[in-house]
């Protein structure tokens, strides 16, 4: 939840120190991250990179393979689901949510590997509308164990995933058609992610609050959350995001930003 441009910073020092140590490991490790604080920062030529070219990234991932080196695999993985669901690719995501899944490893950072349960989830609650009654039921089981590892996460943690298990089922509610039940939780999930600083995931369900809205004709609460969901965003710093959100909403953005324009017109006239 800490903002971009700070987790950069942190980023760069970090892999200049471990570059001095000269543990290609360990610097493969956390270049992983650096990247996808630079694709979220506007910063990439390719917003899905997680290297300085797909050449060099696809060389990395050969040599995990044969390495057999599953900590970074799964780690990849996990950047890449998040990168592609954040921005809207979620057939892509649903790929890099599986083979993270697969490539599970013991020894990997435990808050790591507990983003692969909400965003499968969340990733399967996207693509569930359209997929065919074959694949829902798939997608079913998938998400009610998702569920199930969230709902232990955050009886083991409250304050650091309770806001994750209320989004995912906030999701499920909206597409099992429970109206109250699904306003209750995605206000839940925003306030959890409020009291506890995670900006970025306030941001997130702000926006899938709007969705929610969008997908019942109800446009005046949806801009609601739709301008939450983007002044978080920009807080955050994801440059990325917010053009994507630009491209995906575009009447109720340009709204907000003309909105944001005329009010900082009339604090400069006062």
């Amino acid at each position: 939840g800490l903002e971009l441009e700070s987790l950069k910073n942190e980023s760069e020092s970090c892999l200049e120190s471990i570059a001095r140590l000269q543990v290609p490991p360990i610097y493969d490790f956390h270049n992983l991250m650096h990247h996808s604080y630079l694709s979220l920062l506007g910063m990439s030529k390719d917003k899905y990179a997680l290297h300085e070219s797909a050449e060099l990234e696809q060389a990395l991932l050969d040599k995990w393979t044969t390495d057999k080196s599953k900590l970074h695999i799964e780690m990849h993985a996990i950047q890449k689901m998040i990168l592609h669901y954040l921005y809207g690719d979620y057939v892509e995501a649903l790929h890099f949510a599986q083979l993270a899944e697969e490539n599970k490893w013991a020894m990997s950072p435990a808050y790591d590997v507990a983003q692969i349960p909400f965003y499968y989830a969340l990733i399967l609650l996207a693509l569930y509308p359209n997929a065919r009654r074959d694949e829902q039921n798939e997608y079913q089981q998938i998400i009610k164990s998702c569920t199930l590892e969230l709902q232990a996460l955050t009886a083991s943690c409250e304050e650091s995933f309770s806001h994750e298990y209320s989004l995912v089922n906030a999701e499920q509610a909206r597409i099992d058609g429970n109206i109250t039940d699904a306003i209750t939780l995605y206000s839940e999930a925003i306030t959890s992610a409020k009291e506890n600083n995670f900006l970025n995931i306030e941001a997130m369900a702000n926006e899938l609050f709007a969705k929610f809205w969008l997908g019942l004709d109800q446009k005046a609460y949806a801009n609601i959350h739709l301008r939450e969901s983007y002044y978080l965003y920009q807080r955050w710093g994801a440059v990325t995001k917010l053009q994507q959100m630009e491209e995906a909403y575009g009447a109720a953005i340009k709204s907000i930003n003309n909105e944001a324009e005329n009010k900082a017109d009339d604090w400069s006239n006062r």
